[in-house]
């Protein structure tokens, strides 16, 4: 279980398991593996444990002392699950979700990747080059607006669909989510 955060991406070169912080390592250290990127809803820049992923830890540090029924309910009780709640209600649910999961993997899970950065610098975000969508959604305390336009004004020539809200209305969501994957690819696929 204490290796659940680490992915290797060249020997030498331990990283968390998460898909945004893979394909950026990739693109980072494999360039000329790497033609384009998406990257959705990223939570991270380059730094570890920024402030909006704090919630995760949040959840595993009460879930591990208090267990599901009390830890949930002290997690209600806290300004930050306020703040997301009343920010991004589907963040909010998918906070409540990890009480109804096996504790000691959802523990170890929220634990470390959370805390970690994508193991890339903003000077190499700012070296990318190839093209990037940066999709962003409206309503989404740990995903913000915020931070994805820092990552699409990091990496040259990104270009930052901002959607709507899952919140709202998860269809117009969805359909403006594969919209901009169509007009990325297409725009590049022909």
């Amino acid at each position: 279980m204490n290796d659940i955060s680490l992915l290797k991406v060249r020997p030498d070169d331990n990283g968390p398991f998460d898909p945004l912080a893979i394909a950026l390592r990739l693109a980072v250290h494999y360039p000329e593996r790497v033609s384009e990127q998406i990257i959705a809803r990223p939570a991270w820049i380059s730094e570890a444990a920024p402030e909006r992923l704090r919630i995760y830890i949040d959840v595993a540090e009460l879930l591990s002392q208090y267990g599901p029924e009390q830890g949930l309910e002290r997690l209600k009780a806290t300004e930050r699950y306020r703040l997301v709640m009343k920010e991004s209600p589907d963040n909010a649910a998918s906070m409540r979700s990890f009480f109804t999961r096996e504790p000691a993997s959802t523990v170890a899970l929220l634990s470390r990747i959370p805390a970690q950065g994508p193991g890339v610098t903003r000077e190499q975000l700012s070296r990318l080059a190839l093209p990037t969508l940066v999709i962003a959604n409206e309503g989404d305390y740990v995903h913000s607006i915020a931070m994805a336009t820092v990552v699409a004004e990091l990496i040259p020539g990104s270009t930052l669909k901002i959607i709507p809200s899952k919140n709202f209305d998860r269809d117009a969501y969805v359909d403006a989510f594969k919209a901009a994957l169509d007009e990325f690819l297409s725009n590049r696929h022909g």
